[in-house]
């Protein structure tokens, strides 16, 4: 299955949720990053709302077990009547281990009963044997997910790559088409995962103004080769007001050897844009939104006519004209709880961080603590 088409079906669950039909367990698998967290999360936010109540708990072992999963299964709260249970990273064994036997024998007792279950479990994960039988039920009393990077993918073809989708979608909004020798040029300066791609592409967009055809010097020209820096999930803590979060995601993309001066710089463009989100809110179709929004009714009621009146202010349709609409829905909701007071100060310290970081030693970790930490409580 494509990236695409899963986002796709992501989005007629969410709904099908909204309706209450609830099933005992959702998987999320595969290794783009970004398409994986989201997913995660827009289930979490339509399983909350449904049951208008709960918690989360996330096990975040670098490998959860499912004996791990079955306690958590056998321990309902005392105090709410609902609670989910992520396990990210899980290790499925094999049919013959003792756990496996016991999480079949949950799923198949608990599979008319799942609207009412007082824990559900969310598995996030890499693989799945999906001809084994608990990656049959898996499948067939739950819902599964995958968002794979492709190893390969046919050169020369373009609509075989499993993003194309996407992009093309995006370039027709604005009259546009990118070659075959363009696009196999962004993908090789770009990292595999569609948010990278994505941002890529927005850049182009403007770059090559008025221009039908993106080619290959425009990629050349626009797109450096070099990573995108996954700050989202930075964001993610800071929207959330969850600064245990936040210091754990810092550390790990300092961990993977991201260079602070590019951590920095992309967090910066991603603040600017919480301001920019921030004037969004003076616009007629804004009236009905709020944190609470849930995206399907943004996308089919909100955004629609926001585009349209996005065309009347040249700033901010260039911000946010062309963007996903569930993109919009992330920064609108991460941009919500905090205030532009706090984010402008947030800016004047990265841009500090900037210059200490060129002309001192000082440990990279505690200047963006100390930069981020107060627009995250």
């Amino acid at each position: 299955m494509t990236d695409s088409t899963a986002f796709h079906q992501l989005e007629a669950i969410a709904e099908s949720i909204k309706k209450g039909s609830i099933k005992s367990v959702y998987t999320v698998m595969g290794d783009d990053e970004f398409l994986v967290n989201q997913a995660q999360k827009l289930l979490v936010d339509s399983l909350l709302k449904y049951r208008k109540t709960g918690t989360v708990s996330v096990l975040e072992n670098k490998q959860a077990t499912l004996s791990d999963l079955l306690n958590e299964l056998k321990s309902p709260s005392l105090f709410d009547p609902f609670r989910i249970v992520i396990v990210n990273n899980i290790s499925l064994p094999g049919k013959d281990d003792p756990h496996v036997r016991e999480f079949i024998a949950w799923l198949e007792h608990n599979q008319e009963n799942s609207r009412q279950l007082p824990v559900l479990p969310l598995l996030v994960t890499g693989k799945i044997d999906r001809r084994s039988k608990l990656g049959k039920l898996l499948k067939n009393l739950g819902v599964v997910l995958s968002f794979d990077i492709p190893s390969e993918y046919i050169k020369g073809n373009i609509s075989k790559d499993p993003y194309y989708g996407f992009i093309r979608s995006r370039l027709k909004e604005v009259s546009k088409k990118i070659s075959t020798s363009a696009w196999q040029e962004l993908r090789q300066r770009t990292p595999n995962n569609l948010w990278s791609v994505w941002n890529a592409v927005e850049v182009l967009i403007a770059f090559t103004d008025d221009a039908a055809i993106i080619d290959i010097e425009h990629v050349r020209e626009a797109v450096p080769m070099g990573e995108e820096i996954p700050v989202f999930k930075i964001t993610d803590a800071i929207g959330e007001k969850k600064p245990a979060k936040l210091l754990n995601e810092l550390r790990n993309l300092l961990e993977q050897g991201h260079h602070p001066l590019l951590i920095n710089k992309v967090l910066s463009k991603r603040l600017r844009m919480f301001l920019a989100a921030k004037d969004l809110y003076a616009f007629p179709a804004m009236k009905s939104f709020n944190e609470n929004t849930a995206y399907m009714f943004f996308k089919n009621s909100i955004y629609p006519v926001l585009k349209d009146e996005l065309k009347g202010d040249t700033l901010l349709n260039a911000f946010f004209g062309g963007m996903h609409p569930y993109a919009l829905h992330q920064i609108l909701n991460q941009s919500s709880t905090v205030g532009i007071p706090e984010v402008r100060s947030c800016l004047v310290k990265l841009a500090e961080i900037d210059m200490a970081l060129k002309s001192t030693t000082k440990s990279p970790e505690i200047l963006f603590e100390m930069a981020l930490l107060p627009i995250c409580v």
